[in-house]
C-alpha cells in the first residue's frame, strides 16, 4: 500500500502537459478491460466509468490508425469487466452502502484432532466506493470493513477490511501509467468469492492462494503498476510490476500452511495489425519465496501473444512461450529446468449476458503450499439477467498444482476446484436481496491437515442497500 501512495504522489507533482493536447473524448487508460462493478440495475449502473466506455468503443475501428492503441489482455493489469453492454455507463460520483448477511458453514472450523465443526454466522458490512474521472485521470476507490459474528464459536468472531484503488493517468497524449492495489485481511477466506464475483473492479481470481484454508487471521495484498508508450500510430511498448503476498497471523491455526510472497517485473511490445488484431511478445520476471521454510524460486519467461477484438466489447487472447525456472532453499530439492507457459481468454459483454473466461499454465508463488508451483488453472464468471429485476451469476475456479522439488516429507501438489452461484433481486430502487452457493472441493497429499477438512459448502443470504450521489457535477 505504501508503495502505491507514494506512486500517487509522484505523479501528483510531475508537471502536466496542456489540457487542449486531449480530447474530451480521450479515455484515461489504453485498456479495453477497465473494470465495474457489476449491478443488476441496467437503466442505472453506477459502477462504470465514461472512460471505460469510450476505451471499450475504441476497439470498434476498422484499422484507423489515429485511434489510440488498446493494451491486450494478455499484458493488462486490468480485468475484464462483467457489466452487459445495456447497462449505462457513470463517472464522477460516490456511492456508499450496507450489507447484512447470514451464512452457513458445514466446515467452519477444524479442530485439533481434524473434526470439521458446523457453525452458522452473521456479517454486517459497510461500503463506500468514490469514482473520479476527467480526460487525464480516472481514480477509483473502494472500502468495506466487516464484522463477522458466529452462532456456536464465538471465539472465531472477526473483524476484515477490504481495500481496493485504482488509478489511470495520461502523462501526455500517447503516455499513460496504470496503478492498483488491493488489500485482503479475513479469516474466511471462503466468503471472498462471493464478494470478489460481485466486487467493484470486475472479474477476477479469487485469490492469491492455491490451497484455500479453514478458517484462519490472514492477509492478501495484491499491487501493480505499468506504464504504456504508444511511438507509433500501431506500436505499444510497455513495463510494469507487480507484487502479491499472502501472510497467515496466526500459524497454529494453519498446521503446514507457509506464507507466500512473489515480486514480478515484465515488459512487452504490441504491434496493431488493424483495427481489431493485436500481435506483440512479452518478457517477464518472477521472484518467488516461501517462509517459514525460506524457499526461493526465480523464473524468466518470454512469450508471443494475439489479441482479436470482435466486437466492441468482445475479445478472444492467446499467448505461449517457454519459461526457465530455478528453485532452491529449504523444504525443496535444487531444480533448475525449462518448462512450457500458454493460456487464453475471453472477454465478452452482451446486452443481458456477459462472461469472462480464461485458462493457462504457468509457475506461480505456493500460495499456502512450501514452494513454488507449477500451476494449470482456469476460471469462468457468468452473469445473466434474466428479469427485469433478477440478475443470476456463477463463478467457478480450477487449479492443479505441482511443487517444484517437494521432498517426500511435504506434499507435493494437488488440486482445489470451486464454484459460486448466486441469484440477485433487486427488491426495491436502492434494496437488493441476494442468495448465494459456494462449493470448494480440496485435494493435496502429505498435508498437515487432511483433504477431507479442507472442502467446505456454504450457503449465504444477503440484503443490501446502496446509495449514489454525483460529484463535480
Amino acid at each position: 500500500m505504501s508503495v502505491y501512495v507514494t506512486l500517487i504522489l509522484i505523479l501528483i507533482a510531475l508537471p502536466a502537459y496542456p489540457q487542449a493536447q486531449v480530447s474530451g473524448n480521450s479515455p484515461p487508460a489504453d485498456s479495453t478491460h477497465q473494470t465495474a462493478r457489476p449491478t443488476s440495475r441496467p437503466a442505472d449502473s453506477a459502477s462504470a466509468s465514461d472512460a471505460s466506455s469510450q476505451a471499450e468503443d475504441a476497439s470498434d475501428t476498422s484499422g484507423d490508425s489515429g485511434e489510440p492503441m488498446l493494451t491486450p489482455a494478455p499484458v493488462s493489469t486490468i480485468g475484464y469487466s462483467m457489466e452487459f453492454s445495456s447497462e449505462i455507463p457513470r463517472s464522477n460520483y460516490i456511492s456508499g452502502g450496507l450489507n447484512i448477511s447470514s451464512a452457513y458453514d458445514d466446515r467452519a472450523f477444524v479442530s485439533t484432532n481434524g473434526q470439521a465443526l458446523t457453525d452458522i454466522s452473521y456479517s454486517v458490512r459497510p461500503t463506500f466506493l468514490w469514482n473520479k474521472s476527467t480526460p487525464r485521470l480516472l481514480w477509483k476507490s473502494f472500502y468495506s470493513p466487516g464484522f463477522t459474528f458466529y452462532q456456536r464459536n464465538s471465539s472465531l468472531n472477526q473483524s476484515d477490511q477490504t481495500v481496493v484503488l485504482q488509478t489511470a493517468y495520461r502523462l501526455s497524449p500517447h503516455v499513460t501509467v496504470t496503478l492498483q492495489d488491493t488489500f485482503f485481511k479475513t479469516s474466511n477466506l471462503l466468503s471472498s468469492f462471493e464478494q470478489n464475483a460481485n466486487g467493484p473492479f470486475g472479474a477476477t481470481n479469487p485469490s492469491v492462494a492455491t490451497v484455500i484454508s479453514p478458517l484462519a487471521d490472514q492477509i492478501t495484498n495484491v499491487g501493480s503498476a505499468q506504464v504504456t508508450y504508444q511511438f507509433a500510430p500501431n506500436a505499444m511498448v510497455g513495463a510494469g510490476g507487480e507484487f502479491s503476498g499472502l501472510y497467515y497471523l496466526n500459524s497454529t491455526q494453519v498446521p503446514g500452511f507457509s506464507d507466500s510472497r512473489s515480486i514480478a517485473a515484465r515488459g512487452f511490445y504490441s504491434r496493431r495489425l488493424s483495427g481489431r488484431q493485436y500481435v506483440g511478445a512479452r518478457y517477464e520476471y518472477q521472484n518467488l519465496n516461501s517462509t517459514p521454510n525460506g524457499s526461493q524460486t526465480q523464473t524468466n519467461s518470454i512469450v508471443l501473444f494475439y489479441t482479436i477484438f470482435l466486437q466492441p466489447k468482445t475479445s478472444i487472447s492467446f499467448f505461449m512461450g517457454p519459461q526457465h525456472s530455478n528453485s532452491y532453499g529449504g523444504g525443496l530439492i535444487p531444480v533448475n529446468l525449462w518448462s512450457p507457459t500458454y493460456g487464453g481468454s475471453v472477454g465478452w459483454q452482451g446486452q443481458s449476458t456477459s462472461l469472462a473466461l480464461s485458462a493457462g499454465r504457468a509457475i506461480s508463488g505456493g500460495g499456502g503450499l512450501q514452494g513454488a508451483v507449477r500451476s494449470v488453472n482456469g476460471s469462468a464468471y457468468v452473469r445473466r439477467l434474466l428479469a427485469k429485476a433478477l440478475t443470476a451469476q456463477l463463478s467457478a475456479y480450477y487449479s492443479k498444482n505441482t511443487v517444484l522439488g517437494a521432498l517426500p516429507q511435504f506434499s507435493d501438489g494437488g488440486h482445489s476446484i470451486s464454484g459460486t452461484v448466486s441469484l440477485d433481486r433487486q427488491v426495491r430502487e436502492n434494496l437488493d436481496l441476494t442468495v448465494a452457493y459456494t462449493r470448494l472441493q480440496q485435494n493435496y497429499s502429505n498435508f498437515a491437515i487432511p483433504s477431507s477438512s479442507l472442502d467446505q459448502n456454504r450457503v449465504s443470504l444477503s440484503l443490501s442497500y446502496q446509495f449514489t450521489r454525483p460529484i463535480g457535477q
